[in-house]
């Protein structure tokens, strides 16, 4: 790799088990810096069934690149989320609270600027405790909700002293190489009897809810969940499912992202566990949504190949896993890029394919037309483009 980062190949995360079947290589450019990786394998768990992202960096790497290249500080809304962020947020506080009160002590695992904390903090709770790896989230909590977010990587909670009625982690569980190492660390944080809350994308149901080709396989996601494989970790860790529910997370007026909610509290201990089946639903989700991620790509691919093919200056706007995948799978490599454009202040600065990555105000600074390379955000930019930085050269889209 360009950046020399060691790749580990993995056992199950689920069932430990090394059997495992590939069923798609998927491959990323990267930046001049602060990219994760280049690519990984996805396999299935012959034992179990589970699908996971094989050869990998390690756990610390995942640590270093969250602490420097956040994108969940939204900073351009002054760190307050969106309203799509709000309402899966809204929707785990409700599917909390007839299970939970209000003096309980309650923590939330990479929690960015402690939006879901809010939502227990608004229904009168007020033993709250955030933990994330960014600096700038953890200063933006405190500041907008008055929480006590604390700056912390999964491997660094072995030196927390506190201890929880009940661990939430939504959104983490599948960005995480070491899930084994990271279970065991949020279990010491749990007093007696205490109760652990996760949620996580529903790999099983990806190709109900498509959007753009292969988005599900980010370069941040390397685990691939579902109801059941979720309940099978968990009860690996001695925790047996309370309450497990299916919910959609709207990412956009287009876009929505299949969700796993789970409440597990520790097993009885009275009986037999219950038997681990194999979860053929992730075998069989993930074969159509990989078939139906080839069919729209050809039809993406076609359309950059007509931008490519004017030999048009062009400035790419949005520089994450679309991009990083497109510069990779298809033509537009060869496009006559000028520069990237990205919100995020943490890719602005730095270099892709030896062009600069802009913020939106530095736009006008350079002549060209401009491809959104994104599908969750695509009339969202557009419209800032047209709205707000009065753009009037061309714009081209790919989903629209």
């Amino acid at each position: 790799m360009k950046n020399s980062i060691s790749l580990l190949p993995r056992v199950c995360p689920v069932c430990l088990s090394g059997a495992k079947a590939n069923i798609h290589s998927q491959h990323f450019d990267s930046l001049s810096k602060g990219s994760l990786l280049e690519g990984y394998d996805v396999v299935l768990c012959g034992a179990c069934g589970a699908a996971f992202a094989d050869n990998i960096p390690t756990q610390e790497e995942f640590d270093r690149y969250y602490g420097q290249m956040s994108k969940y500080e939204y900073d351009f809304s002054d760190g307050k989320v969106n309203g799509y962020d709000a309402d899966i947020f809204k929707k785990s506080a409700e599917f909390l609270l007839p299970h939970i009160k209000r003096d309980e002590a309650i923590a939330d695992i990479g929690c960015a600027t402690g939006a879901l904390l809010n939502e227990f903090k608004k229904r009168g709770f007020t033993n709250l405790t955030g933990f994330d790896p960014s600096s700038s989230c953890c200063k933006s909590g405190q500041r907008l909700y008055g929480i006590d977010i604390r700056q912390s990587t999964i491997n660094q909670l072995s030196m927390v002293s506190d201890r929880f009625d009940l661990v939430m982690m939504t959104g983490v569980l599948e960005h995480l190489c070491d899930v084994e190492a990271s279970l065991v660390l949020l279990k010491s944080l749990l007093k007696p009897g205490g109760r652990m809350y996760l949620g996580v994308p529903d790999a099983s149901s990806y190709h109900r809810y498509f959007g753009a080709p292969f988005q599900y396989f980010s370069m941040e996601h390397v685990n691939f969940f579902a109801p059941n494989t979720l309940s099978n970790l968990m009860l690996r860790h001695g925790f047996q499912t309370a309450k497990i529910q299916r919910v959609e997370r709207h990412l956009g007026p287009k876009s929505i992202e299949p969700v796993v909610l789970g409440l597990f509290s520790p097993f009885s201990g009275k009986g037999d566990h219950p038997k681990v089946d194999y979860d053929l639903e992730t075998e069989e989700g993930l074969k159509e949504y990989i078939h139906q991620s080839k069919e729209i790509e050809e039809k993406i691919n076609a359309k950059i190949q007509t931008i490519v093919a004017s030999r048009t200056p062009l400035i790419v706007w949005a520089v994450g896993t679309h991009t990083l995948r497109l510069l990779k799978n298809s033509s537009l490599s060869e496009a006559k890029i000028v520069a990237f454009v990205d919100s995020n202040r943490n890719y602005q600065g730095k270099t892709l394919h030896e062009h600069p990555i802009l913020s939106p105000e530095e736009i006008h600074s350079i002549k060209g037309e401009i491809l959104i390379s994104s599908q969750v955000s695509e009339d969202e930019i557009k419209e800032h483009l047209l709205a707000s930085l009065k753009w009037t050269s061309p714009i081209h889209t790919l989903y629209s």
